[in-house]
């Protein structure tokens, strides 16, 4: 609920805490939309900045280089805005493994 903006989703931004957290049973990597809308949530905008930045600075290149007509400079600056990323939010992403 909080990744689409809902009535339930600003009533949970508004709600007092001084610590939120997330639990997604769904892989939140694969819609950069989402994981910007659910760290904007725990973060209250802090770590990833608006959407319009986050835009602007990862998901534009990020996607523009997964596309089959990239250059191999898109494709490697996207690769690496990626890698950025995840180094961005790593701290903040525990991830289940299997035994």
């Amino acid at each position: 609920k909080i990744k689409n903006p809902t009535k339930t989703s600003k009533a949970m931004r508004n709600v007092p805490c001084h610590h939120r957290l997330l639990i997604s049973g769904t892989p939140i990597q694969n819609n950069l939309k989402e994981l910007w809308a659910l760290f904007d949530f725990v973060s209250r905008g802090k770590l990833l900045g608006t959407m319009t930045t986050f835009k602007m600075n990862y998901i534009t290149p990020i996607e523009r280089g997964r596309e089959k007509d990239a250059s191999k400079a898109e494709a490697r600056l996207g690769t690496k805005l990626a890698e950025n990323l995840r180094k961005l939010i790593d701290p903040f992403f525990l991830r289940r493994t299997k035994a």
